[in-house]
């Protein structure tokens, strides 16, 4: 059956078995948008998640490099998220590390921000373009105005450095209203969708386009009668 990453990635990290798994999700991620644009004729963007284990191991990051360089996808459709508490446990490791991948065109994220080290002295220095605040802050923006008010004020910080802010883990309507209204760039969660197959993405993204042609047409109409 289907099993959680909460549950199976911290066992993959134990087990030595994390490099592997990640060589695996690359392959497979950036296979299946060479499929898409071929039958969609869209570039679609993929964000890839590499473990600490991953980043601290040279030749993994040398097989990384290696194969997006290779790849024939556009590398500028490829972005890679590290957490924060990996990138600054060795700052100036990181930077090389992080300057390659900008190097040869690819996206960076830091994922789970808020979680790690949060050092705000570092963040500015950092060459990546997006920043992805924690779904435990993102829970708590409902039922309590201290967080809305440190969600409010980290996606100020990042979008004065210039950054693109995206929320994880938003599954209700309330916390996607309070995340627009603090002018959050993205979403991602189950409010948007449950994690998909590609036959069943193509489906959810074709009833998506639908709905938003219509709520088009609908909001033309309405401007129209006011």
């Amino acid at each position: 059956g289907v099993i959680a990453p909460t549950e199976f990635i911290e066992i993959a990290e134990e087990e030595g078995l994390i490099g592997e798994l990640g060589k695996w999700v690359l392959k497979t991620a950036c296979n299946q948008l060479q499929e898409w644009k071929a039958e969609l004729d869209y570039d679609f963007g993929v964000s890839v998640n590499v473990s600490p284990e991953q980043f601290l191991d040279e030749q993994a990051m040398q097989w990384i490099f290696d194969f997006v360089e290779e790849n024939p996808i556009n590398n500028r459709l490829v972005e890679f998220e590290f957490t924060e508490s990996t990138l600054l446990s060795n700052f100036e490791t990181s930077l090389e590390i992080l300057n390659r991948f900008i190097g040869i065109g690819c996206g960076l994220a830091i994922d789970d921000f808020g979680t790690g080290y949060s050092s705000l002295s570092y963040l500015g220095k950092l060459p990546a373009k997006t920043l992805k605040i924690d779904k435990s802050f993102v829970h708590l923006i409902e039922s309590n105005n201290q967080y809305k008010a440190i969600v409010g004020g980290i996606i100020k910080l990042a979008h004065s450095l210039g950054l693109t802010v995206i929320a994880e883990g938003v599954e209700t309507e309330t916390q996607r209203e309070i995340l627009a209204k603090e002018r959050c760039d993205e979403i991602q969660g189950s409010l948007v969708a449950l994690p998909l197959a590609p036959k069943d993405f193509i489906e959810w993204l074709n009833n998506w386009q639908t709905q938003r042609n219509y709520s088009s047409l609908c909001d033309e109409d309405n401007r129209l009668v006011s």
